[in-house]
């Protein structure tokens, strides 16, 4: 869109096309959409994955931009490793309950800070 079409757009039409650049465009350049609004699939060129979050890194085939997005996340074996290492006495045994009040915590982590990020 050029910028007079942008200009043009109602609010509401704005919203939208904003929303779905959000939900459905994780793999969109950023910055194609930031400046006339057009929503051009990346290329992946590098994805690292680590304990607790994967980082996918792009490339824009249309203004040749690069942008990274990044996913937090954990499997729970991992967790479960790392739970018996800090507390070999449960023999490698943890409660359904136990488990998943540590993963409440990791998860309020995350959220935490997700919203400082906002402030």
């Amino acid at each position: 869109m050029n910028r007079e079409q942008i200009n043009q757009l109602d609010e509401k039409e704005l919203r939208k096309i904003i929303g779905a650049h959000l939900e459905l465009g994780v793999d969109e350049c950023r910055w194609c959409f930031a400046i006339d609004l057009e929503r051009i699939k990346g290329n992946e060129i590098a994805r690292y994955n680590f304990p607790d979050m994967t980082v996918i890194h792009y490339s824009c085939p249309r203004c040749g931009g690069e942008y990274s997005l990044c996913s937090n996340g954990f499997a729970e074996p991992y967790l479960n490793s790392i739970i018996h290492k800090l507390h070999p006495e449960l023999g490698g045994i943890i409660e359904e309950n136990h488990l998943n009040e540590i993963i409440g915590r990791v998860l309020y982590i995350d959220d935490t800070g997700k919203n400082l990020d906002e402030e």
